[in-house]
């Protein structure tokens, strides 16, 4: 054990375990539980291999964008719709870099999925990397680490989120060997290692630097009435905001749009609605996926047994770690729902507050060794069977995948592609199909019409172009027919609505359209779901999704 961790029980307490005892394997030597982790972490991968286009929230619409970057833009007709400028990005663009390096090696669909799949891996190894480092060795509690992988914001698809959390914790390990190099160089690495994870997102560096913090104050409680060793914990934060503070102030200085631009008429922060039960949802994020009772069941296992451990003093404790979690989670509380032009801001400090809490503890409970396999198969079978309703969800959800795409076939290259969807209550999202909406009410499906882009080289308004935070950009007329935040009209009564706001003003001239996407067109529809009686001709019905032609209106139709 790596010493000066804190640690509530004495080792001679605890019985040797034969199920990490290392045995022979064709020359090398394997930990039988080191092999029960690699499985539940490799267990993780087979949603992603086993469907062509995984129903993630944002997949779909970052995947069309990674294309165009990739050299898609450059075909015509669609080099007279989107154009790659480089100019408006300033962070949140890692999936772009890498579309932009790899793209045309590799394949766009090939680095979309690559990106994807270190989505939700890189967060759960970064934890147990950590871990690893701090406690030392395989553990049992490292099986818990694949349990967040799935969760709300993996599902949402916010990839470049995801891999800078994953990014962050991967640094903080990094960050021990820097300090050993002397005080220039732990500047300097650290000042690289936020510039990587900003370039990823910012919520990433942010991330990175409570647990830099979090490195700082140590495996132990310091003697904070020790003037030198306050002295020593204050002048190390301060030497560490400022290397990371660096390129932040970098980014704010020189970047031409600024991450936190909103457009006209909106506030710089936007809150939801006050709820306790929201609240609580917001810290189980890193929980939420499909099933709810199943999900606040493997949140509720996972507490009990690091709250059990903790109060009966039978835990290994790193103390920086377990403050920074508990003060990452303890801030989202008050977070807004928007900052800027970025949204669902409430969900991304529970996170990494979920995946530095694990990193901080350790379990040690007196197991003996056939206890010590039960416990450590019950979790692995509990992290397989989480993994295993993710991987049905995906797998019915490719039925509207296709669905999309065979309506879309009907649509001719240069064409545009107006998406919309029926609004459902509570009740009627309840009747949906397994696996159409994750945690609560939120569609799966949102940004399917992003395929007509690739599959048909046609024009979708809501891909994403925003200046600050994405590396394309709408050509010509075609941006006043651009929704640049994405997103679907929530229904058909939009259309045509001159009270929408900035981000959806394309709904007023929606006839500018040559085409209608519905989608989840076969749930019930409300009463502003009807679509226009006039001027619209069914093209296709694929059940999920219809395509309907818009008739160019003469004078005498108006």
């Amino acid at each position: 054990m790596p010493s000066g961790v804190t640690r509530v029980v004495p080792p001679s307490a605890l019985p040797v375990c034969s199920l990490t005892a290392e045995k022979p394997l064709g020359g090398l030597r394997i930990s039988v539980l080191g092999l029960a982790i690699a499985l539940a972490f490799v267990g993780l991968l087979v949603p992603l291999l086993i469907v062509d286009v995984p129903p993630v929230l944002d997949y779909p619409n970052h995947y069309a964008r990674m294309w165009l970057i990739a050299g898609g833009a450059q075909l015509a007709p669609l080099d007279q719709m989107y154009a790659v400028d480089w100019s408006q990005a300033s962070t949140n663009i890692g999936i772009d870099l890498m579309a932009q390096i790899f793209g045309r090696l590799l394949g766009a669909g090939t680095v979309a999925k690559a990106c994807l799949i270190a989505s939700i891996l890189l967060p759960c190894l970064g934890c147990l990397w950590l871990h690893r480092r701090v406690f030392g060795g395989a553990h049992w509690w490292q099986l818990t680490f694949v349990l967040p992988a799935f969760g709300k914001t993996g599902l949402a698809g916010f990839m470049n989120f995801n891999i800078g959390v994953g990014l962050a914790l991967v640094g903080a390990v990094i960050d021990e060997n820097l300090v050993r190099q002397g005080r220039v160089a732990t500047c300097c690495g650290r000042a690289v290692i936020a510039t990587v994870t900003l370039i990823f997102h910012p919520f990433a560096t942010l991330a990175y630097a409570g647990l830099v913090v979090a490195m700082i104050v140590g495996r132990e409680m310091p003697d904070l009435r020790s003037p030198g060793v306050l002295a020593d914990k204050v002048l190390g934060t301060l030497m560490a905001a400022l290397a990371i503070g660096l390129p932040v102030g970098l980014l704010l200085t020189l970047s031409p749009h600024s991450p936190l631009d909103v457009e006209r008429g909106r506030t710089l922060l936007g809150w939801a609605p006050f709820s306790a039960p929201g609240k609580l949802g917001d810290l189980l994020t890193a929980y939420r996926a499909y099933v709810p009772w199943f999900d606040g069941l493997v949140a509720l296992i996972t507490l009990a047994i690091a709250g059990l451990a903790i109060c009966i003093r039978r835990c290994s404790v790193h103390v920086g770690l377990l403050l920074a979690g508990l003060a990452f989670a303890a801030v989202a509380l008050v977070m807004p729902a928007r900052i800027g032009d970025a949204y669902w801001v409430e969900t991304r400090l529970p996170v990494f507050a979920t995946f530095i809490l694990l990193a901080s503890i350790r379990p040690e409970f007196a197991f003996s060794g056939r206890r010590l396999a039960m416990v450590s198969g019950a979790l692995l079978a509990l992290g397989l069977a989480r993994t295993a309703v993710v991987g049905t969800a995906w797998s019915r959800g490719q039925q509207d995948v296709q669905a999309v795409r065979h309506a879309l076939s009907d649509v001719p290259s240069g064409a545009s592609v107006l998406p919309i969807t029926n609004s459902l209550d509570k009740h009627a999202i309840g009747s949906a199909p397994f696996g159409r909406y994750f945690a609560g009410r939120n569609p799966a499906f949102w940004s399917y019409p992003a395929l007509a882009v690739i599959a048909r080289h046609a024009f979708v308004p809501t891909l994403w172009t925003v200046p600050g935070q994405h590396s394309l950009r709408t050509n010509g007329d075609w941006r006043f027919m651009s929704g640049p935040f994405g997103g679907l009209p929530i229904a058909a009564s939009e259309l045509g609505n001159r009270a929408n706001p900035p981000p959806k003003q394309y709904l007023t001239s929606w006839r500018r359209f040559d085409y209608i996407l519905h989608l989840n067109a076969d749930m019930p529809t409300g009463p502003d779901d009807k679509l226009p009686a006039q001027g619209l001709e069914l093209v296709s019905d694929q059940g999920f999704a219809k395509l309907y032609r818009i008739v160019p209106q003469t004078p005498d139709s108006r």
